[in-house]
Parts: C-alpha cells; sequence; structure tokens
C-alpha cells in the first residue's frame, strides 16, 4: 500500500519559486556577460579594420593633420655608449684607483693586477735573452775561424757546415728570445689597465683583493663619454621604413607625460636586430625585430638624465 506524503504548507512558494527566481536570475548575468564580450571584441576587431584600412601598424597613432606618430622604446646611452672594461690578464687585484661618478681623462688609471708574477717572468726573459746573445758571440766566432783559414782541406766541409748552422740557429733563437722578451714587457704594462676615452666611471665592480677574470662576462668597470646623452630607440621593423633624419621626434621619461624632451637626429644602425626591450602590451611579438635610431637628448637643465632610464619616443611623419 503506497503512502502519500503531504507537503509542507507553502512548500511551493517557499522553497520552488526563489529556486526558479535565482536560475534565471543566473540565465541572465550570463547573458549579459557573454553579450557584453561579443560587444567588445565586436569593437577591437572594427579598431584593428579600421587601422589596416588606413594602412597603421599597432605602434602609430595617426591624428586629424594626416600626421602619424611612430611610437618606440628608448634607453639612454652615454655619446660614446657603455664601454665595458675588463682586464687582459686573470689575477688578484692589487688596486682600484676610480670610484662610481668619478671624471677621468683619457688614459686615466682604472685597476691594476697584481704584477709580481709579470715582473718575474721579465727578469727571466731579461737573462735568456742575455744567454742567447752571448752564444751568438760563440757561434759567430766558431764560424769566423772556418772562413779564416785559407787553406780549406785544413777542415772537412761538415764541419764548416755544421759551424755555419750553428750560427744560422743561434740568430734566431736570440730574435725568439727579443720577441719574448718584448711579450713579457706588454704583459707587464697590461697589469695596469687604463681608461681608452676621457668620460665618467658609470660602474666600479671589482675591489682589491678579489679574483679577476681576463674572459668575465660582466664588466669590471663601466664607463662612458656624458658630455652628451644618446637616446636607443628600437622602431618595429613594419615601421623601419617610415623613419628618416627630418623625422620630427621627441620622448617622455617613463611614467611622466608631463616632461616633453625634444629630440636631434644622429644616425640610423642600418642592421635589423632582434627586439630587447619588452614592453608588455598584448599585441607584442617577442620574436620581432627592430631597427634602431639614435637620437640625442636636447640640453634641458631642468632636469637630469640618467644612463640606462627607458623613454617613450614618438616620431612624427607624414602620412602616406
Amino acid at each position: 500500500m503506497l503512502i502519500k506524503r503531504k507537503l509542507p504548507r507553502g512548500f511551493f512558494v517557499k522553497i520552488i519559486l526563489p529556486t526558479i527566481a535565482l536560475l534565471l536570475f543566473l540565465n541572465m548575468l550570463i547573458n549579459l556577460f557573454i553579450t557584453s564580450k561579443d560587444d567588445n571584441s565586436a569593437t577591437l576587431k572594427k579598431e584593428e579594420a579600421k587601422k589596416i584600412e588606413q594602412n597603421i601598424t599597432p605602434n602609430q597613432i595617426k591624428n586629424s593633420k594626416n600626421i602619424i606618430k611612430v611610437s618606440g622604446l628608448g634607453v639612454s646611452e652615454p655619446k660614446s655608449e657603455s664601454i665595458k672594461i675588463g682586464a687582459f690578464n686573470s689575477g688578484i687585484v692589487a688596486n682600484v684607483y676610480v670610484e662610481v661618478g668619478q671624471k677621468i681623462a683619457k688614459n686615466a688609471k682604472l685597476f691594476k693586477i697584481d704584477d709580481e708574477k709579470a715582473k718575474a717572468e721579465l727578469e727571466l726573459k731579461i737573462a735568456n735573452l742575455k744567454i742567447l746573445e752571448v752564444d751568438l758571440k760563440e757561434k759567430n766566432r766558431q764560424l769566423k775561424m772556418f772562413e779564416d783559414i785559407n787553406d780549406k782541406r785544413a777542415f772537412s766541409q761538415d764541419d764548416y757546415e755544421k759551424a755555419k748552422n750553428n750560427s744560422i740557429t743561434a740568430k734566431y733563437n736570440l730574435q725568439k728570445a727579443q720577441a719574448e722578451l718584448n711579450q713579457a714587457k706588454i704583459n707587464l704594462e697590461q697589469m695596469l689597465v687604463k681608461s681608452p676615452i676621457a668620460g665618467e666611471v658609470l660602474q666600479v665592480n671589482i675591489r682589491a683583493g678579489e679574483y679577476a677574470l681576463a674572459n668575465s662576462i660582466n664588466p669590471l668597470v663601466l664607463i662612458g663619454d656624458l658630455s652628451e646623452i644618446y637616446l636607443r630607440v628600437e622602431i618595429d621593423e613594419a615601421d623601419a621604413h617610415l623613419i628618416s633624419s627630418s623625422a620630427k621626434a621627441y620622448a617622455y621619461p617613463r611614467g611622466d607625460i608631463d616632461f616633453k624632451i625634444p629630440l636631434k637626429f644622429v644616425r640610423i644602425e642600418p642592421f635589423v636586430v632582434p627586439k630587447i626591450s619588452i614592453s608588455g602590451t598584448n599585441n607584442e611579438k617577442v620574436d620581432s625585430r627592430v631597427l634602431q635610431v639614435i637620437y640625442s637628448l636636447e640640453n634641458n637643465s631642468s632636469r637630469k638624465i640618467l644612463v640606462g632610464q627607458n623613454f617613450d619616443v614618438f616620431i612624427e611623419v607624414a602620412s602616406q
């Protein structure tokens, strides 16, 4: 026998109706989200289509005056570029003569590698050279003795040829020793590292007592000519054909749109290279290549420009 259970009074009103209302509300939210996403996608597609129609790349901005602004990322650098100073020979650092921010002249002393071993090698080469000088004199004396004998029957031809070859060998041994002595002198001189240019010390990454590697990846000292600051700007290869020396350009320090800096064209480096600076935007390809354009920052005493600082750069070119 089936037992019929009676539902509690108000079950339909308290349970069923709120559940149906909640499901309808969730369905409405989902529809709104999908519609909004479709609208955004449609808007983006329209904007991209408009840019394609106007032949504008993502790094270009077109204004009402028919002028295209090509954007790029710039990094400030010394006029001489940053010169990475290393050691000619590995060894313990004996002295460091400069500090960060110090202005230096050309051939100024930067640091010195301990040269005791190089001095000992130089003394050894000097002594070896003197020995070989004496040996050459002796070999030449023996050869001359044979040559001064009028009667050639007094000695064998083999003895004469041997003396002659010994003299020639001694001569070349002396030349070799002289070259080794010159090399030892150069090695001793190279223990003292000097600046190749006049400029300013940007970094010092070595201290007295540390071991310096001759093939170190990181520079031991970084220097540069700060008499003028240059800006190395990376332009996407798709916009490279628009850039010219006469194009007006200006830059903003990263994060400061109120500080506009006019730029002066210096040169275009014609070799297109892989992109190094990454801006983080969604439409940026990490495998893109860029044209590097060098500008100089016009003198502006209101703010100090630092080496390695990032800039947003805009170049105005006529629409084609």
